[in-house]
């Protein structure tokens, strides 16, 4: 039996993309079991006596919003909200490494935790897993969020962190292979043997998949899941909408799901284009399953992805699929077969809405139920983080 300590600075009930892959391993205890592998969360969870209800939070978040909208702009502001974000990751590893567990592979899914605890670490005969939830490139959704970082001396501070984690790891993980490629041809230097990917996965528990195009009203009901941001690209799909003519929006209707930094001036580009009967923001909700199936399509235009979570619900629920060719999403989204790959611009967007009728959209949807099926199942991530346990020795 290997035993495993996953390590990881947030809430597993942070709506974030990393958090929600975490929350998973939480119900994977019987399942890995029967593979030999034991497996333990240390979250931030330990720090806290209550719930967040991030629904609530998200509605009283204007004053935070309002930071976050100011921070890129200044580097002062980035480092220092960056730096408080690597406290949280250091208080994990120094709560975990107060508990002297015996284990056999230290899991993160986290670079700054990573190198944390290798700076800490104890017991070197523990085997280190890393996974990075990015492109490949360590830094590219840091450079989005915050584009005065670079010249700083906090950047170069990351950089050597990377470096000693790249020297230090056992196995570094992707989750998609696109990244893990991405990331090799950045690192030729690095080791290919401890390279490996595994697609994230969730649980098929929803019921039966209820897709009818013909039942929804307007007739394109699309929903896009995500924080509102710049890098989640939400702006370009608002920019395509207000390029149709009168008759031809009369058909849409965007769900933007979740809250962000750039919630305001998207409601602001909303107003001016006369969209509202067309754009509706949900905020956070909790359930995003029950507005995937009000829907009768899933559209995302990140200028960045790793893997996104939200596009595996879309796959479950059997929606055809709208989205940017970034990152793991060509794995998950075949163009024609359960969707659209575009580039993130609203040039390419336009033609997809106004060519739209031409596609079998529910056959769409069915494929995009094959693919979650084929390759994106709790039990299949699961059994593949499995085999990368079990082979270290």
């Amino acid at each position: 039996m290997k035993k495993v300590d996953l390590i990881f600075s947030s809430r597993l009930s942070s709506p974030n993309g990393d958090s929600r892959v975490v929350r998973t391993f939480a119900k994977s205890d019987p399942f890995l079991k029967k593979l030999c592998v034991n497996l333990a969360i240390i979250s931030a969870d330990l720090f806290f006596e209550s719930e967040v209800d991030y629904a609530l939070k998200s509605k009283k978040g204007g004053i935070k919003r309002l930071m976050k909208k100011i921070i890129p702009f200044s580097s002062f502001l980035t480092i220092k909200f960056l730096k408080k974000g690597e406290n949280n990751k250091k208080r994990i590893v120094d709560y975990y490494n107060s508990q002297d567990r015996d284990t056999d592979i230290v899991f993160f899914h986290e670079i700054l935790a990573c190198y944390h605890y290798l700076k800490q670490r104890k017991n070197t005969k523990e085997k280190v897993v890393l996974v990075i939830h990015s492109n490949g490139d360590t830094f590219k959704m840091l450079h989005i969020y915050f584009p005065k970082l670079i010249n700083t001396s906090y950047f170069k501070y990351l950089v050597n962190a990377e470096k000693e984690v790249l020297e230090h790891v056992d196995k570094l993980g992707f989750v998609s292979q696109s990244s893990m490629e991405n990331f090799r041809n950045n690192h030729p230097k690095f080791d290919s043997e401890k390279l490996f990917y595994v697609y994230n996965g969730i649980n098929n528990k929803v019921g039966k998949p209820s897709y009818k195009l013909q039942e929804c009203d307007p007739k394109y009901s699309f929903c896009c899941a995500g924080s509102i941001s710049k890098r989640k690209g939400q702006e370009i799909i608002i920019k395509a909408i207000s390029r149709l003519s009168l008759e031809e929006k009369k058909l849409f209707k965007i769900t933007f799901l979740g809250d962000g930094s750039d919630l305001v001036n998207l409601l602001k580009l909303v107003k001016l284009n006369k969209l509202e009967k067309q754009i509706v923001f949900k905020g956070f909700v909790n359930d995003v399953t029950s507005q995937l199936k009000v829907s009768n399509g899933f559209i995302l235009t990140s200028l960045d992805e790793g893997l996104p979570v939200s596009i595996i619900e879309a796959l479950r629920i059997g929606l055809p699929i709208i989205s940017s060719k970034v990152g793991g999403i060509p794995e998950m989204v075949i163009d024609g077969f359960n969707g659209f790959l575009i580039e993130p611009n609203e040039d390419e967007l336009v033609e997809v809405f106004k060519n739209l009728s031409k596609y079998d959209l529910p056959k769409m949807g069915e494929n995009s139920l094959k693919i979650y099926n084929e390759k994106f199942t709790q039990n299949a991530m699961f059994l593949n983080y499995a085999r990368v346990f079990l082979e270290l020795n």
